[in-house]
This record gives structure tokens, C-alpha cells and sequence, in this order.
């Protein structure tokens, strides 16, 4: 699979705010049907309320998943994987986190019908090295680190539950992210998610999404996805 993501958020951070834009084409390749590897390579502008825009390379992305059970025509699968994520983006800018990450996964989806999917992820993200600063706001509590375009603690558990309706070659998703905190600091954010998209020329899938925060601490005020993909 190819596939091209571009999203559009808007984001306050303590005395941050401003918005940010983000292309990222992505890569993964089945080695073997149960074997595959990924990579994505994300480019970043963000403009500050302040006046201040930078734009550059985010932290480049590498990831790998297998897939453990599947039922023969597809209607459970189960995968487990690791992601790795390296600090080329700039720090001092806040498109990079500015230190490595790892989170490993587990990957469930379910087909009880033709026209209904279930699907879950949920991983350990874990932030290696560099420096975790938690500055405190104006509340006194320690808030994420890293980029503003993806802030986040130094150990943090992540959950996505979703479904999907499929008509033809159109499907309606929608779901809702949870991030549960380890490390300390804010509660993680609980975010609610809608996606509409479509298959054209056979292998072409294009879709539309926005994600908004509903709960705890948000990492941004609203982000909306544009994505398509090629299948080959």
C-alpha cells in the first residue's frame, strides 16, 4: 500500500496556539501475506498566533506487523507489531519530539456482516531518551512534551474502538481514541473520531475524517484528515 495522509489541526498549548499542517506519504509492503513493514515520512508547517511559521521533516517513522490468527474468508483478524519513531524533526521548532519512541501494538477487526467492521488498536507508547520536559500551566499541573504536533507523556497507553458501515464502495467510520497516562501529568485526552470515504478505480481509496477532544487534557482543538491510498 501507498498511501498519501494530510491532516489540518488547530492547537493551544499552554502559551502555544496556532495551527499546524502536516503531509505525510507512507509505505507498507507484505514480505509474506502474515509479514509487513511500513514506513512514513511526515512533513510539517506549523504557524504560530504569534506570526511565527517553520516548516520542515517530522520524525520519520518504521514499523512492522504480523498477523497472529485470521478466520479464512477474513471475518476475525488479529496482528500484533512494533513502531519506531526517530527524532529527525526539530525540536526547537515543534515539529520533532526530539527523542525516540517505541509502541508496540496489538490490532483486532472483526466482519459479523458484509456491511458492519469492527476494529480496535491499542499500543505502549514509550518515549526513549532525549528530554522530557512537563512545564506546568497556569492550573499547576505538569502538561505533555514533545512537538505541538503531537505532544505526548514519556509513558502513555493508547486505545482505539471503531466500526465501520460499508455500502458498495463507500463506507461511513466512526470512533473514539483513548490515551491513559502513566508516567503522570494531565489525564490523557479522549478523542471522538468520524470518517466517510470511498473506492474508485478498483484499488484507490480516498477518505475524509475529523477528529475532535471530548475529555481530559487536549493536544489540539480540532484536526481534519484527508487521506488516499493506493492498493497493489
Amino acid at each position: 500500500m501507498i498511501e498519501m495522509d494530510t491532516q489540518l489541526a488547530r492547537f493551544h498549548l499552554d502559551e502555544q496556539q496556532g495551527t499546524w499542517f502536516v503531509v505525510a506519504p507512507r509505505v507498507e509492503y507484505s514480505v509474506v501475506p502474515s509479514l509487513s513493514f511500513s514506513a512514513r515520512i511526515p512533513f510539517a508547517v506549523v504557524h504560530y498566533t504569534d506570526g511565527n511559521t517553520v516548516a520542515g521533516l517530522g520524525d520519520f517513522d518504521v514499523g512492522m506487523k504480523v498477523r497472529l490468527y485470521a478466520t479464512e474468508h477474513g471475518e476475525f483478524i488479529a496482528s500484533i507489531g512494533l513502531s519506531s519513531e526517530f527524532p529527525t524533526g526539530n525540536s526547537d521548532n515543534g515539529i520533532g519530539n526530539g527523542h525516540f519512541e517505541l509502541s508496540p501494538f496489538l490490532a483486532l477487526s472483526s466482519q459479523p456482516a458484509r456491511f458492519l467492521i469492527f476494529y480496535g488498536i491499542f499500543a505502549d507508547r514509550l518515549s526513549l531518551g532525549g528530554e522530557h520536559h512537563h512545564d506546568s500551566g497556569t492550573d499547576g499541573h505538569a502538561h505533555a512534551h514533545g512537538s505541538v504536533i503531537e505532544p505526548h507523556e514519556k509513558h502513555e497507553l493508547f486505545g482505539r474502538l471503531g466500526a465501520s458501515v460499508v455500502h458498495g464502495p463507500a463506507f461511513l467510520s466512526a470512533g473514539a481514541d483513548v490515551i491513559y497516562v502513566i508516567s503522570g501529568g494531565e489525564p490523557g485526552p479522549v478523542v471522538v473520531r468520524a470518517e466517510a470515504g470511498r473506492l474508485f478505480v478498483e484499488k484507490l481509496r480516498v477518505a475524509l475524517g475529523i477528529d475532535v477532544p471530548v475529555a481530559g487534557e487536549p493536544r489540539f482543538t480540532w484536526r481534519a484528515r484527508l487521506g488516499a491510498a493506493w492498493l497493489f
